[in-house]
């Protein structure tokens, strides 16, 4: 034994010294690990033994019954966000979620048609559609739990938005959490981090798919503020940072891209402008 432990020694100062470690990880300590030895009686080894059968014979906790949240961030051309979103999504969100990333490279530009077959597709009775450049917060409680919280204190509603940093809204926007209380939202709003509970679609219709990247969510909103059944809430206390057009400005750049900013913008604004004088 004291010659192996001998021998062992010399090849790692041998390798460090005149082969620049290449052996490191070849010559390597193969005993296995020593479990720990515990001390039952054999009542704790019976009720230990019905824990266990009752862990096997629990049935999974169906979507509706956890109010399970799926979460779609649509991925575009900007690897490096959509990564750090989807990592602080997994890391600050405490509520029971589904994560659904959804590769829109090879897809489509009609944000409507992309959002309304995710959500009919969805097994969950919530929903939060997100912007793959919107960074959620570290809270206690989570942001998303403090979303969800809004429907169990006011009946009347069917959707839910933080504070965002960078948003069209005046409404909507904020630097800074607030320490007050949910309040029901006046104004058209952006949609780049909303939560909805999926029954509200059949109230107040889909996303209209005459729009493409532009004002199909605002759209949207005008419809839920009009609604004398559903309403929208925002959360002060939570805010979400948003880098705006991340994915788009990056799409403008590129010169092999299909995508004309000032065309979109003032089809979806001549769109909106019939909406908004109804």
């Amino acid at each position: 034994m004291k010659f192996k432990k001998t021998l062992k020694n010399w090849l790692k100062n041998a390798d460090r010294k005149y082969l620049g470690g290449r052996l490191k990880g070849v010559v390597r300590d193969t005993r296995q690990p020593e479990m720990p030895v515990f001390s039952i009686t054999p009542e704790e080894k019976e009720a230990a033994q019905k824990e266990l059968m009752r862990q096997i014979e629990r049935p999974l906790p169906a979507d509706r019954e956890l109010k399970r949240v799926e979460i779609l961030v649509l991925n575009y051309k900007s690897p490096e966000i959509e990564s750090k979103c989807a990592k602080l999504l997994i890391s600050n969100t405490d509520w029971p979620y589904k994560l659904n990333l959804f590769d829109n490279r090879p897809g489509t530009k009609n944000m409507s048609k992309i959002w309304n077959k995710a959500v009919r597709e969805s097994t969950c009775d919530y929903i939060v559609i997100m912007d793959s450049d919107v960074f959620v917060p570290n809270l206690d409680p989570c942001w998303l739990t403090r979303c969800m919280e809004t429907f169990e204190k006011y009946p009347d509603c069917y959707a839910v938005s933080p504070m965002v940093t960078r948003t069209s809204g005046p409404e909507q926007q904020a630097d800074t959490p607030q320490n007050k209380p949910p309040f029901k939202m006046t104004e058209e709003f952006a949609g780049m981090c909303l939560l909805f509970k999926k029954e509200v679609f059949n109230k107040i219709g889909w996303f209209d798919e005459n729009y493409l990247l532009f004002g199909t969510d605002t759209e949207w909103s005008l419809r839920l503020l009009r609604s004398k059944e559903c309403a929208g809430y925002l959360r002060p206390d939570v805010v979400v940072d948003h880098i705006w057009h991340a994915s788009v400005l990056k799409a403008v750049k590129d010169e092999r891209t299909e995508y004309n900013f000032q065309v979109e913008k003032e089809y979806s604004n001549q769109l909106l402008d019939k909406v908004r004088n109804k």
